[in-house]
């Protein structure tokens, strides 16, 4: 979940020096996908409170969030292959669903991607507005709502 934060070519580099013959460097991400009420409600808070900044695109209308992940899968894969070391990685994808409570799903906010770099107001504006969305949305019953996921997955075999 955190392999976008490493150089890909040095991050391979280090992960097939490190691997046996034979072993699997397998990097991965979880993508969420809100019920599309939710989706248009928090894409509107998203693309306000975090205008010019990446997390703008946030629950962008028009993909899933699996596709977002795609890039990150692209450049992982690209390093393996400059780096060398590697056979061709394989892509894989996983769904599974998920129930949330509502402060489940605020607990997690703050720990997605650079939250923590945005000023102290913006992250009250972006919490308070998730918990406005979540508290008057049509897909929030009894306090729980039901998350689409996808684990996308890029793993390449060290080679012998």
């Amino acid at each position: 979940m955190t392999w976008h934060w490493v150089d890909p070519v040095a991050g391979a580099v280090q992960a097939a020096r490190v691997l046996r013959e034979g072993g699997v460097l397998a990097v991965f991400w979880h993508a969420a996908d809100l019920p599309p009420t939710l989706r248009a409600a928090m894409h509107e808070l998203y693309s306000g409170a975090l205008a010019g900044t990446p997390g703008a695109a946030m629950y962008a209308p028009g993909r899933t969030a699996a596709d977002g992940y795609e890039v990150m899968l692209d450049r992982a894969g690209s390093g393996l292959e400059e780096a060398g070391g590697f056979a061709g990685p394989e892509r894989w994808r996983y769904a599974w669903q998920r129930r949330y409570g509502v402060d489940e799903w605020l607990d997690q906010v703050p720990t997605s991607g650079g939250f923590a770099r945005l000023p102290e107001a913006v992250q009250h504006a972006v919490l308070d507005g998730v918990r406005s969305v979540l508290s008057h949305d049509e897909a929030v019953v009894d306090g729980t709502f039901t998350v689409d996921h996808t684990t996308v997955l890029l793993a390449a075999r060290r080679r012998f």
